[in-house]
């Protein structure tokens, strides 16, 4: 059985899942965004309504703060769905870290060839 070396390489891997998660970052901020201003939007018709100076239908405050809290909760999907292409790299990356660690350890304990002596002496 072939010893598995892909390990050893350097460069970062996976440059598509990193895509991902900067697309999902920038889609959520995009949604978190839109559902504040619709929250504000809601804020401010019933800060109208109570005023007297616009007669705001409450029908069309609730659905903003309804489409609001929903587009919210789209943005903290995205958000989590970065948070877990993130995690799967890091994963990765430590992972590989390891293997690294452990075929240099192995390698020190693989018999010398003759004639080289122990670094510490007996």
């Amino acid at each position: 059985m072939a010893r598995i070396t892909s390990f050893r390489e350097t460069q970062p891997r996976y440059p598509m899942l990193r895509i991902a998660g900067l697309i999902c970052v920038l889609f959520g901020s995009l949604l978190a965004l839109a559902g504040i201003g619709l929250l504000g939007c809601a804020i401010l018709m019933g800060l109208a309504k109570w005023g007297g100076s616009i007669a705001a239908p409450p029908f069309f405050a609730w659905m903003c703060v309804l489409y609001g809290v929903g587009i919210e909760f789209g943005a903290l999907q995205m958000f989590v769905v970065a948070g877990l292409l993130q995690l799967m790299i890091h994963l990765e990356e430590n992972t590989r870290a390891t293997a690294q660690a452990v075929d240099t350890i192995r390698s020190r304990m693989e018999p010398k060839p003759e004639g080289v002596e122990p670094f510490f002496a007996a």
